[in-house]
């Protein structure tokens, strides 16, 4: 933001600073409650925003949801989080890094699936990951793999057992997050109120 003050550009100051106050609007609000994705939604291109001025319009985001989706409840910055993941393990100096996020609601089930084609995962760390994911494996560092868990954790105490979370990659190619959750849809006028 200083080096962007230094050359008067405002109106991207404006923007990083809409996102960063409605970001922390988020994390500071009760983290029992869920949110309309379409916040979520918000949040998450005010962040690739943020990003693609930071890493000179490298970082692009691709979003591909159902409609349906407007209408689902998920808990706050719970995709962000695996977004946010995509750039800082994914992204490589002087190469596009794509992120695409799609969304789909289908017989009661939501799927979010989250994809980039960045640096890709060593097989130990997809193994980790693969088995914190079933419920094998707790993180004893608590800097390592703590976002991830977290999110695990949240997806469950929401949504239930039958929640879950998948991951594929391969290094040097792409990381694949699968996340997916069974959802009454019930749906109102309220998810365009989403101020």
């Amino acid at each position: 933001v200083y080096s962007l003050a230094e050359e008067r550009k405002t109106e991207t100051i404006q923007n990083i600073l809409i996102y960063l106050s409605e970001y922390f609007r988020c994390i500071f609000r009760n983290e029992k409650e869920l949110e309309l994705f379409p916040k979520e939604l918000r949040l998450i291109t005010g962040y690739i925003y943020m990003v693609s001025i930071r890493y000179e319009n490298l970082v692009e985001l691709s979003v591909d949801l159902d409609p349906e989706i407007s209408f689902v409840r998920t808990p706050p910055l719970l995709i962000h989080n695996f977004i946010e993941n995509a750039v800082k393990y994914g992204f490589r100096q002087g190469r596009p890094l794509l992120i695409s996020l799609e969304g789909r609601y289908n017989d009661g089930w939501v799927v979010f699936q989250i994809m980039d084609d960045g640096n890709g995962m060593e097989s130990k760390m997809l193994e980790i990951n693969q088995r914190m994911f079933r419920g094998e494996w707790v993180p004893e560092d608590k800097n390592k793999h703590l976002g991830l868990y977290n999110s695990y954790k949240r997806l469950k105490y929401f949504y239930g057992d039958e929640a879950s979370i998948e991951v594929e990659s391969e290094l040097g190619a792409m990381s694949c997050f699968t996340i997916s959750f069974p959802y009454d849809l019930e749906v109102d006028d309220e998810s365009f109120d989403i101020e």
